[in-house]
Parts: C-alpha cells; structure tokens; sequence
C-alpha cells in the first residue's frame, strides 16, 4: 500500500504541513498510534525539523523560520579595517569590465552607498540562480565566471557581490556559517559589507519557499540563523578572501550538484 496522510498545524511561528508516505500495513498500523520523537534533518541545503513516527521511522520536515526564537540574532563580527576590504584578487575581481559595467550601471541608478548596496544585493540574489535550486552542474568560483554563467553555490554569489561593490569603493568581505545539512554539517557563504560605519551582514543566496533573505541595516534577515545547539555556528571573521576549503573543493569539480550532497566543506 503506498499513500500519503496529510495534517495540518499553526504554531506561534508558522503555519505547519505534515505529510506522512506509509508504505506497508504495518507502517499505517504505527501512523494511526504515533510515537513522536523529535528528529532534525537537512534538505535542500536548510535546516528542518520534524517527528519520526514509531516502527516507520519517518522524518516530517518543518522549515525553521528565518527569525526563530530557537536561533542566534545578531552578531559581533572581526573584522580588519575597512579598507582591507577594497582590493580584487583572483576571485573577485574587480576589474573585470563585465563586473564594473554592471557595478556603473548600478550605481548611476542608485546613487549612494546604501541604495547602491541594495540595488547590487537584490540584483545577485535575483538574477543569478543557485546551483542547486535550478539543478546547474557547471562549477563557477571568479566573480566574472558567476555573472557570466548566471548560476553559482552561496559561496560563488557572495564572490561576486563583493566584487561588485568593491568595484565602487564600498568594503565587502565574506563570512561564514556551519549549517546543519543532511546527516551533517555544510558550510555557507555569505557577505558583510561596511555601511553608515559599520559592518552588515548580508545572504545573497537566493531565496526560494522558506528562505526569504532581505537586504537590511538594522535585524539581520539572512536565509539562515544557527541553532548552536545543533552544532551550527556563525563565524565571526570577516575574510577578505574565499576561504582556502571553499577554493580547494570548488576547483577540482566538475559537476558541482555531485558535491552538494556529500563534498562541501563542513566547517572552516
């Protein structure tokens, strides 16, 4: 027998959807007389929690809101002075002409520094889809190669918001979390750029059906927020360049979907 019970909850976060496949008599037997027992799992590259249900063992996910009471807010980042965060390098690079024209074009519609920063997250977060949301293989790491392909991991999208800003003078450097992924850890990219004094975290990721990051100054509202409970940590440093296990890994690929689930760094 295969099916699917469907159940519907609210919660004080969000509304929750349970979808239970059962597979045999038995399995169905165990789902009318539930044992809960709370499990977290990855998938997709988010974080989920959920129930197993007695002798099916099976995991329900639920999407952990962006700004759950169980996560960490805001953090004080390390951070080199500003000017550190100005320079290309292999990476981001900064003059390369496709990377300035989009920076101009973006700048002489936004005018200053905090629009302009806007306007270039917005842009990369939009306009360019992560790997593994659209199912692209191809490997990017440059700045120049994640605009000329359009597609990049989180790491690849923060290579080239950065060099886009720093294009412009505005200080980017790039951060990052260990998120809880599969049956383990995966480690995320994301940006920190200097603005109004002070540095900013930002997740250019992309956002999809629970991941919904937004440019701000004020709360941080990034596509994920660490549980440290589960292992998960926000790393202070702010880097001026890609992390060495981030270059390593996406050099030697050649399909960069064969890494996503097993082959990404796990932590600095």
């Amino acid at each position: 027998m295969v099916g699917f019970m469907e159940t519907h909850y609210t919660d004080s976060c969000a509304a929750i959807t349970r979808r239970i496949r059962y597979i045999t008599p038995v399995a169905v037997t165990e789902l009318l007389n539930p044992t809960f027992r709370l499990r977290v799992a990855g998938h997709g590259g988010r974080l989920t929690l959920g129930w197993s249900f007695g002798l099916a063992g099976l995991t329900v996910p639920r999407g952990l809101p962006n700004h759950s009471s169980m996560a960490t807010t805001d953090m004080v980042l390390e951070a080199a002075p500003p000017e550190n965060y100005l320079a290309g390098n292999e990476f981001i690079d900064v003059d390369d002409q496709s990377i300035r024209t989009l920076a101009l074009t973006l700048r002489q519609r936004a005018g200053s520094d905090v629009p302009f920063a806007k306007a270039a997250f917005e842009w990369v977060r939009d306009e360019v889809g992560h790997s593994y949301d659209v199912q692209d293989p191809r490997v990017t790491l440059a700045a120049s190669e994640v605009l000329a392909q359009r597609v990049g991991l989180c790491y690849a999208k923060s290579h080239l918001l950065a060099a886009v800003l720093r294009s412009e003078g505005v200080p980017t450097g790039l951060c990052y979390q260990r998120l809880v992924h599969g049956d383990g850890h995966v480690l995320h990219g994301l940006v920190a750029i200097y603005l109004n004094g002070a540095w900013r975290r930002q997740d250019p990721r992309g956002n999809k059906d629970g991941v919904d990051a937004q440019f701000s100054l004020d709360s941080e509202q990034l596509a994920w927020h660490v549980v440290p409970s589960l292992g998960e940590i926000d790393y202070p440093k702010i880097f001026a360049s890609p992390a060495q296990c981030v270059v390593e890994t996406l050099r030697g690929a050649a399909d960069v979907l064969s890494l996503y689930d097993a082959g990404l760094p796990t932590s600095l």
